[in-house]
């Protein structure tokens, strides 16, 4: 079984360049055609905002060249928590308000944690392999499994806390039941699921609408990689999910009844 989980975790990398679908150059073609949007419309929010936005391109970009090497150091997970939860929200709600918001900067915490589980949970699954290869991951920094799912656990549940604060703080109501409520099946199924996982337990992966989309299911699995793809799919809905509910948090609290109209 080991053998197997690393041999599809390290065939699954980069397989479209490896079997010949793309060559290195399309990609960084594609991979400019990108950036080049992304770029022209930073200069723009420059431009109508100040030097606060060309901080957060600054921070992402320095942030996004750091992340090759970051898995020397052990510090993979943490910077993609903080380019896809501080830099990314707080820059984007700069870029359209022109002010920096307290709350929403405690808001793009708790998705910088909830998003950088995702990667922790991937390199759980990778443990093997990345300590064979020298890869400095939180799993095998924390030399653990066990420890690790403890940890993914204080994850979930500091930034459930976090939000919870925030909106008792900001006067939200009962606004951050949102987030929590939606995503606890998911959360308590891939705390479960992962134990599973590294006891290597036979049990049957059957997706439910509550746990989020699962696409190509049937594919999956006669491809015999549901062991992987089910985790994968729990740790990434979870991600979408809470994100999604935090930004209708966010949207609550930056209008009130009375100026919904302007969305029409």
């Amino acid at each position: 079984i080991k053998y197997q989980k690393n041999e599809f975790n390290l065939n699954a990398k980069a397989r479209l360049i490896k079997d010949g679908s793309f060559s290195i150059f399309q990609v960084e073609k594609i991979l400019f055609w990108i950036f080049l949007p992304a770029f022209l419309t930073g200069v723009y929010f420059i431009c109508l905002r100040g030097c606060s936005i060309l901080f957060y391109m600054v921070l992402g970009a320095l942030l996004g060249a750091f992340y090759p090497v970051s898995s020397k150091y052990g510090l993979s997970e943490l910077t993609i928590g903080i380019i896809f939860g501080p830099v990314l929200i707080n820059g984007v709600y700069t870029a359209l308000t022109g002010n920096f918001n307290p709350a929403v900067f405690n808001f793009s915490i708790c998705s910088g944690i909830i998003t950088s589980i995702l990667l922790v949970v991937h390199s759980l699954m990778d443990y093997e392999y990345d300590l064979k290869s020298g890869k400095k991951t939180v799993p095998v920094m924390l030399k653990s499994k066990n420890l690790t799912i403890t940890l993914i656990a204080i994850m979930i549940f500091s930034a459930f806390a976090l939000a919870g604060y925030t909106s008792m703080k900001y006067n939200l109501g009962l606004i951050f039941l949102l987030p929590v409520i939606a995503v606890l099946p998911v959360s308590f199924k891939l705390i479960l699921s992962l134990d599973d996982y590294i006891n290597v337990r036979d049990i049957k992966f059957t997706p439910k609408w509550y746990f989020g989309v699962m696409e190509n299911w049937d594919d999956i699995v006669k491809n015999n990689i549901a062991y992987f793809m089910f985790r994968f799919y729990l740790a990434r809905n979870l991600t979408v999910i809470f994100n999604v509910c935090l930004a209708a948090a966010s949207l609550y609290m930056n209008m009130n009844i009375w100026n919904w109209y302007y969305l029409f």
